[in-house]
């Protein structure tokens, strides 16, 4: 059902709020996402790619890949990798950071060692037996650099939801600039 948020009570609305966001513009996007992670107000890890080697060039791959990601628990994700097609682990499967773990001699601006994320989509044999649905991320090399292949996901372009299952949006079709 479609309805614009001048016809919703107040009570409606908030249920609203931590639905997915969907925007036709990236600088929106981005700015949703950093709101939302700010309000968790917990602690957050700003990690950087680690470049793999540094005589061999830039690549095309190297390009989409962020320098720096921001990472916290209770922070909601994107998949940006098919890691294991058949288990559910593709580019674009939505999870929420559990845990983010480093080596004893590592910390941020770091990579992390792995992050628990749960997808509720994961159909994998299970890492964790009390959780089955919560599986481990490692950093990923693509091109020259190596690091995590997630991205913050309270709200996306309108275009990368294309193809997905959502129970609940809020859909901004506006083309003003903000």
């Amino acid at each position: 059902m479609l309805r614009t948020s001048s016809s919703l009570t107040h009570e409606e609305k908030c249920t609203f709020e931590e639905s997915m966001h969907l925007f036709a513009k990236n600088n929106v996007v981005v700015l949703h996402n950093k709101k939302m992670l700010k309000k968790l107000n917990i602690p957050i890890a700003l990690c950087s790619v680690e470049q793999q080697t540094q005589k061999t060039p830039t690549t095309i791959e190297d390009e989409h890949l962020p320098a720096k990601v921001l990472l916290c628990n209770e922070q909601k994700v994107m998949l940006t990798r098919n890691l294991w097609v058949h288990a559910g682990l593709v580019n674009g499967t939505l999870g929420k950071v559990i845990s983010i773990f480093y080596s004893i001699d590592s910390k941020a601006p770091a990579l992390p060692s792995f992050l628990v994320v749960d997808f509720r989509q994961y159909r994998g044999t299970p890492w964790n037996i009390s959780h089955p649905t919560y599986v481990p991320i490692p950093p990923i090399t693509r091109g020259t650099h190596r690091q995590i292949p997630l991205q913050m996901a309270w709200a996306l372009m309108i275009h990368k939801s294309q193809g997905m299952t959502l129970d609940k949006a809020t859909v901004d079709i506006s083309t003003r600039e903000r």
